[in-house]
């Protein structure tokens, strides 16, 4: 569905509101009842599955409600503002495959801002690809001048050695000194995303819809969704927050790039 080269259409026997969408088929009264049973059972996200086409219900889902925000917003002009007068800080998540192959696993990266002042995240840039290694690193330090930080967190695995040597060599190449920080992987991956769930949930951390429409599909979807892998790289945080060797920035020119709205609980960006 999420091929742009199809179309598709999702039908489903009934709505949010319990409402059937094809009446003749099943009532109002005959949809409660199903919802109560299959509750009872404990058995809800089965239900949305084989009724609604849905991988989950929305009252199961550990992502019920996203904070998005749009170019045009006040709050992402403000915070474009506050970023070239360094206001606030910046960093990029990066969560290389474990594999060195391209065709082999997805890597991913975030590039978030930090409120301190409110204590709010503000994920401006996502990267998702099956690329190799020097290739994401690259990627990571385009975001990273973006954001106007030289911060960039890469978790720690079996490339530690070999991922060093590739980082090095990139930052020579650029002649721009990047400030490299290893993360390391606390704990089993669904877990830690889960953990995400009140930050996201309370509006501790804002997405850019531009930007995060395939990070919020996979969250809204967590944890029957294919992959995860953006938001591991996204539960990082949890560790970034731990940092206490302080930020800074980059001395750089650019251009500054309006409030906030929410996805609620059973509105897609897919």
């Amino acid at each position: 569905m999420k091929d742009e080269r199809w179309t598709s259409v999702r039908l489903e026997a009934f709505d949010d509101e319990l409402k059937p969408t094809y009446p003749e088929f099943m009532s109002e009264s005959d949809v409660k009842a199903l919802v109560e049973e299959y509750t009872e059972k404990g058995m809800l996200d089965e239900l949305y599955q084989e009724y609604r086409n849905l991988p989950m219900s929305s009252q199961t889902a550990v992502f019920r409600r996203f904070y998005i925000y749009v170019a045009e917003d006040l709050i992402h002009q403000q915070l474009w503002v506050d970023l070239l007068k360094k206001k606030i800080p910046a960093f990029v998540i990066c969560d290389p495959a474990r594999e060195i192959h391209r065709n082999n696993c997805f890597s991913a990266a975030v590039g978030c801002a930090l409120d301190l002042r409110v204590g709010t995240f503000y994920v401006e840039r996502t990267f998702n690809e099956r690329v190799l290694p020097e290739e994401l690193i690259e990627r990571c330090f385009d975001m990273a001048d973006e954001l106007r930080t030289p911060v960039v967190y890469v978790e720690e695995n079996g490339l530690n050695q070999w991922m060093t040597t590739v980082v090095k060599s990139i930052m020579f190449k650029r002649k721009r000194l990047y400030d490299v920080r290893p993360l390391k992987a606390i704990g089993d991956k669904m877990d830690r995303i889960r953990l995400l769930g009140p930050l996201v949930n309370s509006g501790m951390i804002h997405f850019n819809k531009g930007e995060c429409s395939g990070l919020i599909g996979m969250l809204q979807s967590f944890p029957k969704g294919a992959y995860v892998d953006l938001p591991d790289a996204l539960a990082h945080i949890n560790t970034v927050l731990r940092d206490t060797t302080g930020w800074s920035y980059l001395e750089m020119d650019g251009e500054s790039l309006e409030k906030s709205r929410v996805i609620g609980e059973d509105e897609s960006l897919s």
